[in-house]
């Protein structure tokens, strides 16, 4: 379930833009983020928000995803690169490519465009992409391959309205499609047997659907934003739930630090897991 989380931290940082966004002006920013659950998993991502010219952004995302499973560390690695249109056009145009794998074991790579259109107080964002799935087998297969090869394609829409005051709240629904009938993993223990432990639990948590919802509060000298996500599996239809509330401070004109903590849980156990982050931002 923590990958689940590794992806909410765009979308958190998000509730930052507002009071950016009010000077009229979007700085270049780099962020440290680190964050950990109660079962021992720690994320660290770097990000840069890179001013290009003609108002353009180039996005540069790397991290690190620890499992401790058993004493039994595993490492997986995230990189992304993207470059979007003026965010504070009409019309945003976004596109990228990540990876996010560990050598040996899964490897995921995504081609995503995202367009956004803002009009007034409200914006829509289309964002559709295309994965390459590879998940590597702990004995050769047929021609003497070791790894299976997954396709997918999904899409998000998201709709958002930003006030004039201190309130924004957005939703946002994803679904994706896979070329290959990945339910199988879970209905057939055979396939267990193909994977080590670390690639069949990342191959567990493939998305079929994702339903997300915010709200946040912005001020000058603080933000506040809650958010809830529901994530659907595409292998065995579990269903896991994410609580997420976040508060946010500048630390003078070019420094922000921002703190979260929530509780995600699933449908297959009565498991709670605890879960936090803290990330400092800097503007120039």
């Amino acid at each position: 379930m923590h990958l689940i989380f590794r992806g909410l931290a765009g979308l958190l940082l998000l509730c930052t833009w507002p009071k950016v966004m009010a000077a009229e002006v979007l700085p270049s920013s780099v962020i440290v983020e680190y964050s950990a659950d109660a079962a021992g998993n720690s994320d660290y991502l770097l990000s840069m928000d890179v001013a290009l010219p003609g108002a353009a952004r180039l996005l540069l995302d790397s991290g690190q995803i620890k499992s401790d499973t058993d004493s039994d560390i595993k490492d997986k690695n995230i990189y992304g690169i993207a470059i979007s249109s003026d965010p504070l056009g009409v019309t945003v145009v976004e596109g990228g490519y990540s990876y996010l794998g560990k050598e040996d074991e899964i490897s995921i790579e995504t081609l995503h465009l995202a367009i956004e259109w803002n009009m007034d107080a409200w914006y829509i964002r289309y964002a559709p992409q295309q994965r390459a799935i590879r998940l590597y087998t702990e004995r050769p297969l047929l021609f003497r391959r070791n790894y299976i090869d997954v396709g997918s394609s999904g899409y998000t829409l998201g709709l958002g309205y930003r006030s004039r005051g201190p309130w924004s709240a957005d939703a946002s629904y994803g679904k994706h499609r896979y070329n290959a009938d990945i339910e199988r993993l879970a209905d057939e223990p055979r396939f267990a047997l193909l994977f080590s432990p670390t690639t069949y639990d990342l191959a567990s948590g493939l998305e079929a659907s994702r339903l997300t919802a915010s709200l946040s509060y912005d001020q000058v000298d603080a933000s506040y934003a809650v958010l809830w996500l529901q994530s659907t599996s595409a292998v065995d239809e579990s269903v896991a739930t994410l609580y997420l509330a976040s508060w946010g401070a500048p630390l003078n004109d070019q420094w922000y630090v921002e703190i979260r903590g929530g509780t995600l849980s699933s449908d297959i156990d009565d498991t709670v897991l605890g879960l936090g982050a803290v990330s400092v931002q800097f503007l120039w």
